[in-house]
């Protein structure tokens, strides 16, 4: 029993000193300079982590890329079951960045396996934004990964080794329209002639400059055909459709260029 008078700690309203503390001013990278922008960038978090990975890719800092990449690796063995916010922010900041350094930086994070298995899309949608070329130690496993998002994306990295087009050629009758066609373009642009007939009927389907480069290694005539029958159609397509004919460079493909540029 409570005597009179006495105190209740626990009826107390609480102390300004224990109150909830303020939360933190954000950081301002506008105010750092280059060398401590890059030395504080792997370390940072949350907001932080956006606001200084933004400046870095706004100055298209030299060293930018090597600090992404010990920003990611920094958080190695997390994120198993969700993906890693300083990661995602990484790997869109490498992206954004694009070139060779980042292609070989993020082909080197997959490698590695620094990022779990909830962060690979993110993960495969940079690596496809920057045109790596995944060989089949790296490229294998996401190419049978269960999200199609990553196989559709791996579809697009894999190297051209026959490990890689063995599994290019079984996604070409995925049940993700995404992934199929995904292998489709790239086993064309191998000149794998299995591709030619999915490509042909995208070409009918939803004709894009990506598609006609795609069909154009493993074109025949009744491809140039199609493709005349595009130019026609889409006639903001004509230049690309025109160099394409002139690669394929067979009598009916140089006959059929010449009267769409007459």
């Amino acid at each position: 029993m409570k005597r009179p008078h006495q105190p209740d700690l626990f009826d107390a309203p609480p102390s300004p000193s224990l109150a909830t503390p303020r939360p933190r001013a954000r950081c301002d990278p506008a105010t750092y300079d280059d060398s401590a922008l890059l030395s504080t960038l792997p370390y940072a978090t949350g907001a932080d982590c956006e606001a200084m990975a933004t400046e870095a890719v706004r100055r298209q800092l030299a060293g930018a890329v090597s600090a992404l990449d010990a920003l990611c690796r920094r958080h190695r063995g997390f994120g198993r079951d969700h993906a890693i916010a300083e990661q995602r922010i990484a790997l869109a900041a490498l992206a954004a960045i694009g070139g060779r350094d980042a292609a070989a930086t993020l082909s080197g994070i997959l490698a590695d396996q620094i990022i779990e298995d909830p962060g690979l899309p993110d993960a495969m949608r940079a690596a496809q934004a920057l045109g790596c070329r995944l060989a089949p130690r790296i490229c294998l496993p996401l190419l049978r990964h269960a999200h199609p998002a990553v196989r559709a994306d791996a579809a697009c990295c894999a190297l051209q080794h026959p490990a890689n087009i063995a599994v290019l050629l079984d996604l070409l009758t995925d049940l993700n329209a995404d992934v199929a066609n995904s292998a489709a373009m790239t086993l064309g642009r191998m000149a794998c002639a299995q591709a030619r007939a999915p490509l042909l009927r995208l070409l009918h389907a939803a004709p894009s400059a990506d598609i006609i480069e795609a069909v154009t290694p493993v074109a025949d005539d009744v491809c140039v055909v199609a493709l005349n029958r595009t130019a026609r159609a889409r006639p903001d397509l004509l230049p690309c459709i025109v160099a394409a004919l002139e690669e394929i460079d067979t009598e009916r493909a140089i006959r059929v260029a010449t009267s769409l540029k007459g």
